[in-house]
């Protein structure tokens, strides 16, 4: 009923697991029964009095770990952590995880900034998430898994800027096209990441016909938002304020009511 990585079986006095460091590469621990996959050995209750389980302290700094504790135990509610305490424990290990790829029964997440370098291959049926304030970037690929999910960050979206003004309202249009792209999943390390939790309302600017603001908004936390600006290139034709038709060829003003001809009526005149 050992930890895969730190202390033995509780009953027998060695069931700490003390300052565990993992700082890079890939890791795998599996613990055994009632017994944390990294951290404290295990620990169980029975009617002789059982043993208790191991604490310790487990750093991660770095890497990709999956650690996993078994959950179909004899003595139910006294499984191991996949990370932390073995089962029993009469106190609480110290856990932390600063940067890496950390799996705990099969669940993943991304923990500070992570630069993947090389290829992984994610275990079946395994899920992966980034969370608000986590980053995974990078030359390497995942590949495998089953859900990949992201929080939202300003620096995920970019919005079009190759729009012509046509004189219409684009709301609608932006609303939807913007939503699409945001349904479709955001590409990280060769992984498709959905994003879910977040809501997208566009607005045109009071004061102009060219400004729209995207406002993406947190589902679980309102006062978790950002905004993008869209500005419409200006082509096509215009009212001036003297009522007289400007003509654009992009953002330069090409006509001007009668006061002359645009270069292409002039090539057919001649």
């Amino acid at each position: 009923m050992g930890a895969g990585i730190g202390g033995g079986d509780g009953g027998e006095g060695s069931g700490n697991g003390t300052n565990i460091t993992i700082s890079g590469g890939t890791v795998t621990a599996i613990g055994g029964d009632y017994a944390a996959g990294i951290g404290g050995g295990g620990g169980y209750q029975n009617t002789y009095g059982g043993c208790t389980g191991g604490t310790g302290s487990v750093t991660i700094t770095g890497g990709i770990v999956d650690a996993s504790s078994p959950t179909n135990v004899y003595w139910e509610g006294y499984e191991g952590a996949p990370i932390g305490n073995g089962g029993n424990a009469t106190a609480t290990a110290t856990v932390n995880k600063t940067t890496g790829i950390i799996f705990e029964n099969g669940v993943g997440t991304v923990c500070g900034a992570v630069t993947l370098a090389g290829s992984y291959t994610v275990p079946a049926g395994y899920s992966l998430h980034i969370p608000a304030g986590a980053s995974l970037s990078g030359s390497g690929t995942l590949s495998g898994g089953e859900t990949f999910t992201t929080d939202l960050s300003e620096d995920m979206i970019s919005v079009p800027e190759d729009l012509y003004y046509d004189g219409t309202d684009r709301t609608a249009e932006l609303q939807n096209d913007l939503s699409a792209e945001l349904n479709k999943g955001i590409e990280i390390c060769g992984q498709t990441f959905t994003v879910s939790g977040w809501t997208l309302a566009v607005a045109k600017a009071a004061d102009s016909d060219l400004t729209y603001t995207a406002t993406y908004t947190n589902n679980n936390d309102n006062t978790n938002t950002f905004t993008k600006t869209i500005t419409l290139q200006k082509s096509g034709t215009d009212l001036t304020s003297e009522g007289k038709v400007q003509t654009y060829k992009g953002d330069t003003p090409v006509y001007l009511g009668n006061r002359y001809h645009p270069p292409f009526l002039r090539q057919m005149r001649n």
